[in-house]
């Protein structure tokens, strides 16, 4: 274990392979240390989660062999904390990572240079005189067909003024000026992509139906301060065929998240 006292700190959890490692529950952790967290980061096999104090809690416990990304208060930055069985990941953690620190140091062997090959002289090719190619009359020329336009989606469950995509489980569509759109559920999504004029760093938004997400982003634009902004979801799963939900986008945490009710 270390103390951990950087905002900003990837640590491995687990234990030594000849040790028993068993997942650690967030509500086990000393409160006196869990509360000096902000929030907590991993990359799960459904993709980034987090937890955040007093916000989003996607993920409860740290999984033995998983890296996980941790933010501390800055009333923590002084004498920082300790997480059993962690181990930080830095330039001194070579052969350390996963595994706690009484475990024995894995030195790196050298790597080998490598042997160069002598480059073969080329044998000089004999110049010949070429024989000239009798002139052809060219083939006139193709005019090619036109390429369709594919028709724009629409939603009877949105303004007519809003972008509509449609997609199933798993669909990634990429909307221009508001980020990358995940289905978790079949339907068609619908926001107005006018209301999203401030660049952001990477964001996620969760659009939740009694708090199962159907849509995810990743945002890279932010509605403009002090727009109140909504989306529109006409769900097409078996579940609810033909029902329209709508919401509006509010920040949670460090994240936004939408809640909606039917139409």
């Amino acid at each position: 274990m270390e103390t951990i006292s950087s905002k900003f700190q990837y640590i491995w959890y687990g234990t030594c392979q000849e040790s028993s490692c068993s997942d650690l529950l967030f509500t086990d952790i000393d409160q006196s240390i869990f509360s000096q967290i902000e929030s907590i980061s991993t990359l799960t096999d459904t993709g980034f989660q987090k937890f955040v104090q007093n916000g989003i809690a996607q993920i409860d416990r740290f999984k033995c062999g998983k890296m996980y990304l941790v933010k501390l208060k800055d009333s923590a930055l002084e004498t920082g904390i300790v997480i059993p069985n962690s181990l930080s990941s830095s330039s001194q953690s070579i052969g350390k990572y996963g595994i706690s620190v009484d475990c024995s140091e894995i030195s790196a062997s050298p790597t080998p240079s490598p042997v160069t090959t002598p480059t073969p002289v080329p044998t000089p090719t004999p110049i010949t005189t070429p024989t000239p190619s009798p002139i052809t009359t060219p083939s006139p020329a193709v005019t090619p067909s036109p390429v369709a336009t594919p028709s724009p989606v629409s939603s009877t469950c949105s303004p007519t003024s809003f972008k509509s995509l449609e997609g199933a489980v798993g669909d990634k569509v990429k909307l221009d000026g508001v980020g990358s759109v995940t289905f978790r559920d079949d339907g068609i999504f619908s926001v107005n992509t006018a209301d999203f004029t401030q660049p952001t760093v990477p964001v996620s938004l969760f659009v939740r139906d009694n708090g199962f997400a159907v849509i995810s982003i990743a945002l890279d634009h932010l509605p403009a301060e002090g727009i109140t902004s909504s989306v529109f979801f006409d769900c097409k799963s078996v579940a609810c065929e033909g029902k329209c939900f709508t919401g509006v986008i509010e920040k949670v945490g460090e994240d936004y998240e939408v809640n909606l009710t039917e139409v």
